[in-house]
């Protein structure tokens, strides 16, 4: 919904589902926020943008607004006129977060008995403590914090995607991760990182691959009631049991 500097391609999945759903036609009436303002207008024309795509709903929509203007909207920039909203009025916050993303149990599987609101926050809640306790470790030092460009400073350039465990705990308490598979890509690319900078067989890429294992494990198991009991019990394991590090992302959209 017209945010600043955020390319218009760029949508929630879960907005796209809704709004497609909603299956906007020829003479309805929609409103939309533009520029944080409310639109309303009526959908003059649905058609595809460009014959060579002809099921896309990219810009299928020539709306005519209340104030005389002509616009082409996707039908995830829209929705159908829903109460007594008029073209000016100021769009509230309220209104905006109407839009935001929405918590479902599938998010955060694990804790799903809580309920979808809460099953996030107890994870979250959870998560964060045992990050906070683990990046004190001696062997965890490495990656509890952003690697000193300082000290080295070829890291950058060579990291693709740099992540630490005080990034990750930031991330948690603000509330970044929308489901608990993107909180396990940041844990796994620790170790993605850590083999990426040194020697696939140095102990400081062994090192990384027990905290990731430590965390997705910790993060799946709510009887585990202790983080560093856990990382310490994986730390002698032979290499074949440590595997979360080298998992493939699966994403359920």
């Amino acid at each position: 919904h017209d945010l600043t500097n955020v390319p218009d391609f760029i949508i929630l999945k879960q907005h796209y589902d809704e709004s497609v759903a909603q299956n906007v036609q020829e003479g309805d009436r929609i409103e939309a926020i533009l520029d944080g303002q409310w639109w309303t207008g009526t959908v003059n024309k649905k058609e595809p943008v460009s014959e060579e795509f002809p099921s896309s709903l990219w810009f299928c929509l020539r709306i005519l607004w209340d104030s005389g203007e002509e616009d082409v909207m996707s039908p995830w920039d829209c929705q159908p006129r829903s109460g007594s909203k008029k073209s000016g009025d100021e769009a509230t916050e309220t209104d905006q977060r109407n839009f935001a993303h929405v918590d479902t149990e599938q998010d955060w599987p694990e804790f799903s008995l809580h309920g979808a609101n809460e099953a996030k926050e107890a994870c979250c809640t959870r998560m964060f403590d045992a990050v906070t306790k683990l990046s004190v470790r001696d062997s965890v030092a490495p990656f509890a914090y952003p690697v000193s460009l300082e000290t080295f400073p070829h890291y950058a350039a060579n990291i693709d995607y740099p992540i630490d465990l005080d990034t990750i705990a930031n991330r948690i308490r603000s509330g970044f991760y929308r489901r608990l598979t993107a909180l396990h890509q940041d844990i796994r690319q620790i170790a993605v990182a850590a083999e990426q900078f040194n020697e696939p067989a140095s102990g400081i890429v062994r090192n990384s691959r027990v905290v990731v294992e430590a965390l997705v494990r910790f993060s799946r198991d709510t009887l585990q009631d202790d983080i560093v009991n856990l990382y310490d019990s994986l730390f002698d394991l032979p290499p074949e049991q440590i595997v979360e590090y080298c998992k493939k992302q699966v994403y359920n959209l």
